[in-house]
């Protein structure tokens, strides 16, 4: 069965930065460490995605996914099995090591019964998002005097037994914006709103060559950051650069 989330959890980035929890109740404990619920939120002071270059996840917030029923205070506890993402966009690992004993009441099976885990909810899927291209070259000066690239385009595809939902965001130093279901003028993501019922499932972000030439150069880390996950929670992420030049 999936554990809790205490404060005693690791919760990693992807740039190996580690989270911080922050409890808003402490009567609940398990093995003397507060467990997490909903809205809770934490920090990561060590997140190696460093300006001017990137933008680090500095910061998360902690939703439930509901897939299990247990409250505190009519707010629903954290399970290691939750999707959590940083401030920034990007997926967090979390790993919770406290011991579990089951003590519920006992179920007697009749012959030929069977109590499985519906196979939306076990750990058999994985997520799987890819990108085409992994980076989109501009150059503003060759834009200036030729009028070209007039716009570029970037294709993700989803792919999961049991998808849920996903996120996108566009990560400009020394910020981020979730552009899931709204996006800047001169870009545009089709389909949009997070909705993922099918699989395989294809998004297309349009970026017109005005939109780029707004944006900052090289050695800025300028970047689509696309979050597959599916409906046990578990997720993945891919991303592409958008290079731009002088």
């Amino acid at each position: 069965m999936p554990k809790v989330l205490t404060t005693s959890a690791i919760i990693t980035c992807p740039h190996t930065g580690v989270g911080q929890s922050i409890p808003s109740q402490t009567k609940v404990t398990i093995a003397g460490a507060p467990v997490l619920v909903d809205g809770d939120t934490g920090t990561i002071p060590n997140c190696l995605n460093l300006p001017p270059v990137g933008v680090p996840c500095a910061a998360y917030v902690l939703q439930s996914m509901k897939l299990n029923a247990v409250t505190i205070d009519s707010r629903a506890v954290i399970m290691e099995t939750d999707f959590i993402k940083s401030a920034t966009g990007y997926p967090l690992s979390l790993k919770e090591s406290h011991q579990v004993d089951d003590g519920s009441m006992k179920v007697e099976v009749q012959p030929g019964e069977t109590i499985a885990t519906p196979p939306e909810l076990q750990d058999t899927d994985q997520p799987i998002v890819t990108v085409i291209p992994p980076a989109l070259l501009f150059s503003k000066i060759g834009f200036t005097n030729t009028g070209a690239p007039p716009f570029l385009t970037a294709t993700f595809t989803l792919t999961s037994q049991f998808p849920s939902q996903w996120l996108l965001t566009l990560i400009v130093p020394p910020g981020s914006t979730d552009i899931t279901s709204a996006s800047p003028p001169g870009l545009t993501v089709t389909p949009s709103g997070g909705q993922w019922t099918v699989s395989p499932l294809t998004i297309t972000v349009t970026l017109t060559g005005a939109f780029m030439m707004a944006l900052p150069i090289l050695p800025a880390k300028v970047s689509l950051v696309m979050v597959g996950i599916n409906r046990r929670g578990r997720s993945a992420f891919i991303e592409t650069v958008l290079g731009v030049s002088p």
